[in-house]
């Protein structure tokens, strides 16, 4: 693993208003640290992504438990989101982070979202020590997950028809994100991820994700792998393979 990367905020932070009060992009980042000390883990890697002049970032943060398995390919992840420009509001996640090629693995919904209105700092204190106790329930259903998807074997027409289902029809990634993950499909760029299994497809979309902007990262993240699992869900109970089309209304 590597060391903790200390990341500077050099952007300004807006005044507050009677209907606005932002969060320190620093603060934020420092309480989650407090809390999740405070409950056990350490952190041991935090990777902060800035968009838009610095007014917004994404940031990924793997975790270490005492009795943790270091045997696993992943440990756990705690995902947050910040904006200066009242575009987004704060975001928390839980989950597992995939340290052999540096994906984020967003397991289930976002945890809790937080406008940046009054009493934001207050209601943060409370969202921060909530998320972080999800994290062992989440790191358990992405190991769970994690096993269901490598059992699931496509074949080289059901990965072109589940890009284009996952492009065109649910429109999760973008043209540049369906491209790098076929590019990775084709040569990977890790060698435990060259089968056909539901979980190297994963793994090159999640691939592809991280060029995603911050401010849709997390969710399209938490969106391709809810509806994989649906997938795998579905041709764990049918015989018949041809599953997409009863996806047209989730």
């Amino acid at each position: 693993m590597n060391e903790i990367k200390h990341w500077s905020d050099e952007s300004i932070i807006p005044a507050a208003t009677n209907s606005y009060q932002p969060v320190s992009h620093t603060d934020l980042i420092m309480l989650i640290t407090l809390e999740l000390n405070a409950q056990g883990y350490s952190v041991l890697t935090n990777n902060v992504t800035p968009a838009k002049d610095g007014n917004e970032i994404t940031g990924m943060m793997s975790l270490r438990k005492e009795g943790n398995d270091d045997s696993l390919p992943f440990t756990y992840m705690f995902g947050y989101m910040n904006s200066y420009n009242k575009r987004l509001p704060v975001k928390l996640a839980a989950g597992a982070y995939v340290y052999i090629c540096g994906n984020g693995m967003v397991v289930g919904e976002i945890f809790a979202y937080r406008k940046h209105t009054s009493g934001v700092t207050a209601d943060l204190l409370e969202l921060i020590k909530n998320a972080v106790g999800s994290i062992e329930e989440t790191f358990k259903k992405a190991i769970r997950d994690t096993q269901i998807m490598r059992d699931v074997l496509m074949t080289p027409y059901e990965v072109a028809e589940l890009f284009g289902v996952l492009y065109i029809h649910k429109q999760y990634i973008t043209s540049t994100e369906l491209n790098i993950a076929v590019a990775q499909y084709k040569e990977p760029s890790f060698s435990v991820f060259t089968d056909n299994s539901m979980w190297s497809i994963y793994n090159h979309l999640t691939f592809a994700l991280k060029s995603a902007p911050p401010a849709r990262r997390m969710t399209a993240l938490r969106n391709v792998h809810n509806f994989l699992m649906d997938v795998c869900c579905a041709y764990n109970n049918k015989l018949n393979r041809n599953v997409f089309t009863e996806f047209d209304n989730m």
